[in-house]
């Protein structure tokens, strides 16, 4: 065998013994970081040590506010618009002129009428020195009495037929929609704008038959508007006697708005009832609630161990759920690391 191939063999050989070296080092610590579980080495887990919490047993409810009073102005006589006087999103006082109808067509009835009364109480005055020195019959006198009576009948349903072509805001609210112009005609009946009022509104929701029974006429509860970032209270006025789509009754409260009317009608919130009554009771997390055979349980620590106890849990609340019995305050409840642990399990804490 020449040189070469002696050089050439000796550098596979170590080629080789370097690869086994490596593979044989890459085993190691691929076994030492394979994890091995000790069951006599207890298992770190979080923890929570119960207490007596106050509680208040409340069922959430969807709904929305609305206005307290809206509606929609019309004419009571025909006539051409002449002026519009607020738009849309214009708040109006009581009284306050909105729209004005051509009236002069009544003016020009009430200029003849008032002319008439000027000489029928010409007649009457003139009748009423002839009659008392009998010139002329009594009746005259009655029948000129009678027209000036009547001419001033009808010069008060003038006044009053002018009046009422201005339409006027009927109480404070907002204008929310316009639906004339100047020059349109406007008929009785027609509406012309719509006014709503929100500075007190109506929280309007759907509630279930079998909890109708959580209502009852001036109740108070807690309301809620998480577009407006607001939080008060409304009394019920209302609750629906007949069901409406889906089996469901109208429950109506009423409530004031804020100063400046950040809730507006349309808007979604949220009413809590009282379900119960308000006591101490043990809460914790829904997530520590395990299943046992088809029960409910949690995992307590007695003497370092991890022992899975059944309870009875009474209302969930949000993320928490209400402990009737199985439990008492001052016990150890394990909180976490579930996926690892069983009962029996030796356990430690922080």
């Amino acid at each position: 065998m020449n040189k070469k191939n002696i050089f050439i063999t000796l550098l596979l050989l170590v080629l080789l013994a370097a690869i086994a070296y490596r593979l044989v080092q890459n085993k190691h610590l691929s076994e030492a970081a394979v994890f091995r579980y000790d069951p006599e080495s207890p298992m770190l887990v979080p923890v929570e040590t119960l207490q007596w919490s106050h509680v208040r047993d409340t069922i959430t409810f969807s709904g929305t506010f609305e206005a307290e009073r809206e509606t929609r102005l019309s004419a009571e006589i025909p006539g051409k618009v002449l002026r519009v006087l607020a738009d849309v999103g214009t708040e109006v006082r009581q009284g306050q002129a909105l729209v004005e109808l051509d009236a002069g067509l009544l003016r020009l009835q009430l200029r003849s009428t008032e002319i008439q009364i000027e000489g029928l109480q010409a007649d009457v005055s003139r009748y009423g020195v002839l009659a008392a020195a009998d010139a002329v019959q009594g009746i005259q006198l009655e029948k000129a009495s009678l027209g000036l009576r009547t001419a001033q009948a009808q010069r008060s349903l003038l006044l009053e037929q002018i009046e009422r072509m201005t339409i006027r805001a009927p109480f404070n609210a907002v204008v929310s929609a316009k639906l004339v112009e100047t020059g349109n005609y406007a008929a009785p009946g027609m509406p012309m704008m719509q006014l709503t009022d929100i500075s007190k509104l109506r929280f309007v929701m759907n509630v279930p038959e079998r909890q109708l029974q959580y209502f009852r006429r001036d109740q108070i509860a807690d309301l809620r508007c998480d577009a407006c970032n607001w939080k008060g209270t409304g009394k019920v006025i209302s609750i629906g006697s007949k069901s409406g789509p889906g089996n469901l009754f109208q429950v109506h409260f009423r409530a004031d708005n804020t100063r400046d009317q950040m809730i507006k009608a349309g808007m979604f919130g949220k009413a809590s009832v009282s379900a119960g009554t308000e006591g101490q009771a043990l809460v914790i997390a829904s997530t520590a609630v395990q299943s046992a055979n088809g029960e409910d349980a949690v995992y307590v620590i007695e003497s370092g161990k991890a022992v899975l106890r059944p309870v009875v849990i009474g209302r969930r609340v949000g993320q928490n759920a209400i402990v009737l019995s199985g439990l008492d305050a001052g016990e150890v409840m394990i909180s976490g690391g579930f996926l690892d642990l069983y009962d029996g399990a030796a356990v430690r804490t922080e």
